[in-house]
């Protein structure tokens, strides 16, 4: 779904699930290879990603002849349950490929609650939300047109990769199963967290000043440690603006500056999730970190509170 957020005088727009504003998808398709673990380079990921155990890739494309979107996975749909890692890429501007484990609900029933969700209605939007957190579990995906990459340890279950957009949410959606058994290997060591808290706000922990870093080079910790869903994007500012302007932007005292298309961030997060997110593939220099999500308790956009400038290096 594509829309805009004001905020505050300024319009936001970025690929998001639910209310953040996606929209109708190019017709150009995205090109992908996989490449094994094994021969990973430190060009492409932090030393910290290699060698693990089992990768796979997942490209959507645009079948222009049939006018219908597919999905598809480049290699394989079945996993061992533990530590894996997620690799995706798109050539859509409004892309939002997002994972999301049912809880005993339907792709149906979740393609109806996108509707009340992204309504800007708190009264619909709320309940919307709150049935999310209690019915599905998302493990995030990439939320941006680009390629990208995360660590996370799997548990056994039924999985779908999806567009999360109304209309091709069942359209898209492919199953994966993470066969029984032990979840091993845990996520690697970090130096730099971005933590969701539960008071809705962001926290980078390991960094200081008004945009504390973030370092390209190494994994960054991400963990959702409120009560329901949240997610990151990292809108690009205009060049020249500085920390203190952006800072103002975020608690809605300047109104002239207008962030620009997120080109990096971590997918739709359910309470408890952590990965670890490559911000290898993020543009340097001063951006913001957004989250437009309604809260699952007053419907409003979790954007008047979440929302932190930080300096990718």
């Amino acid at each position: 779904m594509r829309a805009s957020k004001t905020r505050f005088g300024a319009v936001v727009t970025g690929a998001a699930i639910f209310a953040a504003m996606v929209g109708s998808m190019p017709a150009s398709a995205a090109t992908v290879s996989v490449t094994p673990a094994s021969v990973a380079t430190a060009s492409t990921a932090p030393a910290a990603a290699m060698g693990l155990h089992q990768q796979w890739v997942y490209q959507p494309s645009h079948l222009q002849g049939a006018k219908e979107y597919s999905l598809q996975f480049a290699n394989g749909s079945t996993l061992d349950p533990g530590l894996e890692t997620f690799k995706a890429i798109s050539s859509y501007a409004g892309a939002d490929i997002e994972r999301v484990k049912p809880l005993g609900v339907s792709l149906t029933d979740i393609e109806n609650q996108l509707v009340p969700a992204t309504s800007g209605d708190p009264a619909q939007a709320g309940p919307a939300m709150d049935w999310f957190a209690r019915n599905t579990e998302w493990h995030s995906g990439l939320p941006y047109k680009g390629q990208g990459d995360f660590l996370i340890v799997e548990s056994p279950g039924s999985y779908y990769v999806a567009q999360i957009t109304p209309g091709l949410v069942a359209k898209t959606a492919l199953p994966y199963t993470v066969r029984s058994g032990t979840a091993t290997g845990t996520l690697p060591a970090t130096t730099q967290t971005l933590k969701m808290l539960s008071n809705n706000t962001f926290s980078v922990v390991g960094g200081t000043g008004l945009a504390p870093k973030i370092h390209r080079s190494s994994l960054l910790r991400v963990e959702n440690d409120t009560d329901g869903l949240h997610f990151a994007r990292f809108l690009t500012v205009p060049a020249g603006t500085t920390a203190q302007q952006a800072t103002d932007w975020c608690h809605g005292s300047n109104p002239s500056l207008t962030p620009g298309a997120a080109d990096w961030g971590v997918g739709t997060m359910s309470s408890g999730i952590v990965i670890d997110a490559n911000p290898y593939w993020a543009g340097s220099g001063l951006r913001i970190a957004v989250d437009y999500l309604p809260n699952r308790h007053t419907g409003v956009s979790s954007v008047t509170t979440m929302c932190q400038p930080v300096t990718v290096v």
